[in-house]
């Protein structure tokens, strides 16, 4: 498969589903700034329900590390 068509068929799930970028940009930022995938979804994922609207850039994976990090909510599943 040529370059090309390659780069093209990358850029699809973006052009269907805008929200595919906004992951795909917290989970590259994530791992710039050392967040364990795992720990930072889970905590993420059960937070948002109960952030504040005004206070939701603190989830972040840069202001999640500062500020949850070593308090992350954990899944049910952790230990089994």
């Amino acid at each position: 498969m040529s370059e090309r068509k390659r780069s093209f068929y990358a850029v699809i799930p973006f052009i269907l589903n805008p929200g595919v970028g906004i992951v795909q940009g917290l989970l590259t930022t994530r791992k710039l700034h050392g967040v364990h995938p795992y720990d930072y979804l889970v905590d993420v994922l059960q937070r948002v329900g109960q952030h504040p609207a005004s206070k939701v850039h603190e989830l972040t994976p840069r202001l999640w590390k500062q500020h949850f990090a070593a308090l992350s909510l954990r899944s049910v599943l952790h230990n089994a």
